[in-house]
Parts: C-alpha cells; structure tokens; sequence
C-alpha cells in the first residue's frame, strides 16, 4: 500500500508495532469491514473491459440526450416546470461529482441552482411573490 520512500520514512520500530499489535482490540476496526476492501474492487472495476464497454456506450447516449436537448424548443420552460426535480438531482449528484460539475451535467447555471434551492411558493400573494 506504501510506496518505498513512504516506507523509508517510517522508524523500523513502528513497523514491528505495527506487526505485533492486535488490531481486535482498536475500536470500530473489524477485518470483514468491506471499507477495507475497496480498494481491491475499485482495481477490478478499472481492469474489467466490460465495465469500459458499458461506460463507453452509456457516454453514448447520455451524449445523444444532451444533442436532443440542446436543439430542442421551449426548452426553459420544460426546465421550469421541472425545477424541483432537477434541484433535487443536483443535490444527490453533487457529493459525488461536485455541485459545478452536476449543474453542468443538467445545464444549468449554480446561480439558477440556488436560486430554484432557495425559492419560497407564497399562497397569500396573488403573484406569488414573498415579501
């Protein structure tokens, strides 16, 4: 997992500690934790030349999705009706890839984002605005 010089830097001591400890005894460590393993799996996934083939064609169509939209008319207000399910894709989508990237992924601007986020209905007002 250590690189040699990331090895070097580390006291021969520390490593014979490291060798002799019980790690059943540290805390909320458990050997079958699966948080362990990822690494393993996340080599396995970028080795698999069927994950690569499906990823490829699934940029394929995401592609043609974004052609069809780019060309196609009325599209903002299709968008505004939509507001809230793209705010709520955007805010599930961002942990993962990051808020500018998931708003560009939808095409929209992280102003509007906010602003569609933050965006209070009044029932009271006749043009539904709060003041």
């Amino acid at each position: 997992m250590l690189s040699k010089q990331e090895r070097s830097r580390i006291p021969d001591s520390t490593f014979s500690d490291w060798k002799k400890r019980n790690l059943s005894l540290v805390v909320g460590f458990t050997e079958d934790d699966p948080v362990h393993f990822k690494d393993d799996v996340y080599r396995k996934i970028s080795e698999s030349k069927a994950f690569k083939k499906t990823l490829s064609a699934l940029l394929v169509v995401f592609q043609f999705y974004f052609s069809l939209t780019e060309n196609m008319r009325g599209k903002r207000r299709i968008w505004n009706e939509q507001k809230k399910n793209i705010v709520s894709i955007v805010s599930r989508i961002s942990p993962l890839i990051g808020l500018k990237a998931a708003c560009k992924l939808l095409k929209i601007s992280t102003q509007r984002f906010y602003r569609w986020k933050n965006e209070v209905h009044c029932f009271t007002s006749t043009f539904n605005l709060c003041r």
